[in-house]
């Protein structure tokens, strides 16, 4: 999904023209007549809607990053093996050699 396309703006858009543009982009789709699409406009906006968010954009790609409470959310109940690290055994057995 690109925002900016969605929103029909550059990629350099400034707040101001984001905004803009969310509020053009919605008149022309409110929820009552079309939910999908303003639901997927509304989307896009949240994505870019400051200077901070389009960063985040640009530097994960759609993804903002993650808190640790996100990240121990992934493996919430789940065992996680624990072990040798591979890239040290292979070292180690190198060096035998």
């Amino acid at each position: 999904m690109d925002p900016f396309a969605i929103l029909e703006i550059s990629p350099e858009a400034d707040d101001k023209m984001v905004r803009e543009a969310y509020f053009r982009k919605i008149s022309l789709n409110p929820p009552d007549r079309n939910s999908k699409e303003f639901q997927l406009i509304r989307k896009a906006f949240e994505m870019i809607r400051d200077e901070e968010a389009r960063l985040a954009f640009r530097l994960f790609w759609n993804s903002p990053p993650r808190t640790l409470a996100q990240m121990e959310n992934d493996f919430a109940g789940e065992p996680v093996a624990v072990g040798p690290d591979p890239w040290l055994t292979m070292i180690a057995q190198a060096r035998k050699k």
